[in-house]
């Protein structure tokens, strides 16, 4: 089965319920895409051993572990290195910024979204990944 053919995968990572419900609404609606939720990294990374999703939307906010540093261990993992990664957050800190970019972050989508947003920036990304939105 080709890329065009199958259904796309994401994950969403955030330890917010309502942040995760929002974005699996929309991306299911928006993508006929099957969406994986993790409350946090360490489910993220549990889930990451078994499903390889064609991108992530991370929050950078959560506790245990940041966004940041869940971001650097996907990068760090060959079979996981190349899925886009869009971070979800509120924080506009210049230094969090920098050190996404340094990560290489595919894309940013500030809090508060909505559907026009996230739909748009998924898709820019996808595009920029050579995968079919």
């Amino acid at each position: 089965m080709t890329q065009s053919q199958r259904q796309l995968k994401f994950l969403t990572v955030d330890d917010e319920r309502i942040h995760r419900f929002a974005l699996s609404n929309i991306l299911s609606k928006a993508f006929k895409a099957e969406v994986f939720e993790a409350a946090g990294p360490v489910e993220a990374l549990r889930l990451l051993r078994n499903t390889m999703p064609d991108l992530i939307l991370l929050d950078y906010n959560m506790p245990g572990m940041t966004g940041g540093e869940l971001l650097r261990r996907i990068r760090a993992n060959s079979l996981l290195s190349a899925v886009p990664v869009i971070m979800c957050t509120a924080n506009a800190d210049k230094n969090v910024v920098m050190e996404l970019v340094k990560l290489k972050i595919d894309g940013f989508i500030v809090k508060p979204y909505n559907k026009t947003t996230v739909t748009v920036k998924v898709k820019e990304v996808l595009q920029a990944a050579g995968r079919k939105s």
